[in-house]
């Protein structure tokens, strides 16, 4: 895979890289446990400790499974439907979005920001040995009869795959036919957010069923 370049931080979202590249809770450098060591001899560092929940399933804890968030945002998403307000998804820096998923126990981190992958890669630049982290993103698309749109999350994706990608999704038949060539995980997200009765249901389910093996269930 490509190896990631700063100059495509701020492709797409400027207003999320305005913000200081430093402050009192990112500084330093992110280690693969999860830690934010500071710069140089004497740099402080901020460790954490996981949490533990008590409603957690008894298979959480099983070293057989590995877990990851599969869907969550930084502050490089643009909630789009409300620009006016320059709105994000998340208001967390990719370095804390991975911060907190490893105290949870996910033993993999991604982020799916809205159509960009620039939150990846600025954390990629910033700590390039981390093993544990692939480049993701929410893809939004449409039926091209309906105009219904579904979102899409698509998995361990490069930066050439994001700009094909990208090319296609005004046209889910054709971001369907990439995502198969290219043999990338896919997930079919909250089918019903966006459904107005604009197909039939059993060929809206027919459809998205042919398409995707794999369905969020909880987001």
């Amino acid at each position: 895979k490509s190896k990631p370049h700063r100059a495509h931080e701020n492709r797409h979202q400027k207003g999320a890289v305005e913000q200081p590249e430093q402050d009192a809770d990112h500084t330093g450098k992110l280690t693969r446990d999860g830690t934010l060591a500071g710069p140089g001899e004497g740099g402080r560092s901020v460790s954490f400790r996981r949490e533990i929940d008590p409603d957690q399933p008894g298979w959480f804890a099983d070293q057989r499974f590995k877990k990851a968030d599969l869907h969550c945002h930084s502050v490089f998403s643009t909630f789009k439907y409300f620009r006016i307000a320059n709105t994000r998804d998340s208001y967390n820096r990719p370095e804390e979005v991975y911060r907190l998923a490893k105290e949870r126990g996910m033993d993999f981190v991604t982020i799916t920001d809205h159509d960009s992958i620039d939150g990846c890669l600025s954390l990629l630049n910033r700590n390039p040995d981390l093993a544990d982290f692939f480049i993701s993103e929410e893809v939004e698309t449409w039926f091209p009869e309906t105009k219904q749109r579904i979102h899409v999350n698509v998995f361990d994706i490069d930066e050439k795959q994001h700009e094909e990608i990208s090319r296609r999704r005004m046209n889910i038949y054709d971001l369907h036919e990439y995502i198969r060539q290219e043999n990338i995980i896919a997930s079919a997200n909250h089918m019903f957010q966006n459904y107005r009765m604009r197909n039939s249901p059993r060929r809206y389910f027919e459809e998205m069923l042919r398409m995707f093996d794999i369905f969020e269930v909880k987001n």
